[in-house]
């Protein structure tokens, strides 16, 4: 119950604020699996008046110890033995007070006293995902956090007898802040679930004896779940048991989002075909919580788009040339013109900890918080999100190219099962556009290395099983694509590394192409 919660706190936060290491507004790095203990060690260093630092359950030690010490936690906390052994000599190693929570009770007969607080004070250290470069703290205020899960409640209409089955890592704001705050907030519950396939087809099997209303994942885990149904479906079309009962399930559910990264219309529509759902899509960054998003009401839902900005949000497009505001429904040449989004409210982070430079760096004059994100408005006001400006926006021959666009093509190709476009150096064009594919199963033995393993990007295939495969999305794809845009060098690989969040490492990948002519 939310007494024994708040009762559970209460004895983190006396613990926390007992350790000689600890001073207001001091950072606490804390390790634990999605559950009570996590939500009662989030609550007890907020009470105690710490700034919370969750660590990913999945990092290897360096990247444990890296967070650890780029927050600079005063003091490290983990929940059982597991965590204990991994975050303990890292924490005594790095001169940092520890505990583990196994050292206090788990309930307090006392309620939390808590202390004096401002809106404006730090309250969550989340670091960002590192898909461009090495992971930054964001400072997120209470005052950002109110921010953002009040707007979401309102929007999504959050309320007391929703229940939300929880698959997402509790370190990034997804799972921190859509999910478990939202729910918090609204005097909601939670129920956490490991984001293996079965179990989750298995739980929204459970959906209306458990009372399950709300699921939100990325698309990696949607793209997933279809695999299973895959796998789970004979070859005259029947489904197992397994999936009827929890795509039934999955029906009787008031909302399904999906976010974290582009949702490719191949997933969109077979999760429709399979569940009914409509994913609500919408935008938003560890800086800012959510900004964006798609309407709660179906028929308003745009597909490939990202919707309008939530409550309390102001949003524009300007051009990264001129730094003009670039109006909505703008058009050039047929189509919506592009530039950098910048957002401004007051869900925006404080800062970069301890990186002022970067922090002033990412603020235009009037707190506009530059996203570093290409997108377009239409005339309606509906956004549109075509990459990240460092990667996903590919200069070719004066052309500014969305990758994300030519990836939602390509994904809808039979021969494709993974993409990811990125810009190749090129003398003459300024950059070419490269695809890096997973081939279907159809056609995967013959135009893959045979000697990758499943986790990692395996080197180049033949060079003539390539261009085949380079040829035919070419010829399919000239029809929806403007042939600058069609991709002119391809690699195949087995499989494409993704973070927690499954995101991909763009600039990871770029070095398949050094070889390129």
């Amino acid at each position: 119950t939310y007494n024994q919660l708040l009762a559970g706190a209460a004895v983190v936060a006396q613990r926390v604020k007992n350790d000689p290491a600890f001073v207001r507004h001091g950072r606490v790095a804390f390790i634990a699996k999605p559950g009570v203990d996590y939500v009662r060690t989030l609550l007890g260093i907020w009470q105690a008046g710490g700034v919370a630092v969750p660590l990913c359950v999945t990092h290897p030690q360096d990247e444990l110890r890296y967070a650890i010490t780029e927050a600079d936690a005063c003091v490290v906390a983990a929940a059982g033995l597991e965590f204990t052994a991994r975050v303990k000599p890292i924490a005594l190693s790095e001169s940092r007070s520890f505990f583990s929570l196994e050292e206090a009770p788990t309930a307090s007969s006392s309620m939390p006293t808590g202390v004096d607080s401002s809106l404006d004070d730090p309250a969550l250290i989340i670091f960002t995902s590192g898909t461009t470069g090495r992971p930054k703290g964001v400072v997120l205020t209470h005052g950002n956090l109110a921010a953002h899960t009040t707007s979401l409640v309102q929007s999504w209409a959050w309320n007391a007898n929703d229940r939300i089955l929880h698959i997402l890592p509790l370190h990034h704001l997804h799972g921190l802040g859509n999910k478990l705050l939202c729910a918090l907030w609204s005097g909601a519950s939670v129920a956490f679930s490991p984001p293996a396939p079965r179990e989750v087809w298995a739980r929204l099997g459970r959906a209306q004896r458990d009372g399950l209303t709300l699921f939100m994942a990325v698309p990696t885990n949607y793209a997933l779940l279809l695999r299973e149904v895959d796998r789970e479906t004979s070859g005259s079309g029947v489904r197992s048991e397994l999936i009827e009962a929890g795509a039934e399930g999955a029906r009787s559910l008031r909302l399904m989002v999906s976010g974290s990264m582009a949702l490719p219309t191949p997933v969109l529509e077979s999760w429709r075909a399979v569940t009914g759902h409509t994913l609500l899509e919408r935008y938003g960054m560890t800086e800012l919580g959510m900004a964006l998003s798609n309407s709660l009401d179906v028929s308003g839902r745009i597909e490939g788009a990202v919707g309008r900005p939530l409550p309390g949000v102001e949003a524009e497009i300007r051009d990264p040339a001129t730094n003009e505001v670039v109006p909505p429904g703008c058009m050039q040449d047929g189509e919506l013109v592009g530039g950098e989004l910048l957002v401004r409210g007051p869900g925006v982070f404080k800062e970069y900890f301890r990186r002022p430079a970067e922090t002033e760096k990412a603020f235009a004059p009037g707190g506009w918080f530059r996203t570093g994100d290409h997108a377009s408005c239409d005339a309606k006001g509906v956004y549109r999100i075509l990459g990240r400006a460092s990667v996903d926006v590919i200069k070719s021959g004066g052309y500014k190219i969305s990758a994300l666009e030519i990836e939602r093509i390509l994904l809808e190709h039979a021969a494709v099962e993974e993409a990811a476009v990125v810009g190749v150096s090129d003398d003459a064009f300024g950059q070419r556009v490269g695809a890096i594919v997973v081939p279907s199963a159809g056609t995967r033995a013959a135009s893959t290395a045979s000697d990758g393993s499943a986790s990692d990007i395996v080197g180049s295939a033949h060079a003539d099983a390539e261009r085949a495969l380079l040829d035919t999305l070419r010829t399919d794809c000239a029809g929806k694509l403007a042939v600058y845009k069609l991709p002119t060098v391809i690699r195949a690989v087995s499989s494409i590394p993704k973070n927690a969040m499954g995101k991909i490492n763009k600039k990871a990948l770029v070095h398949l192409f050094s070889n390129s002519k």
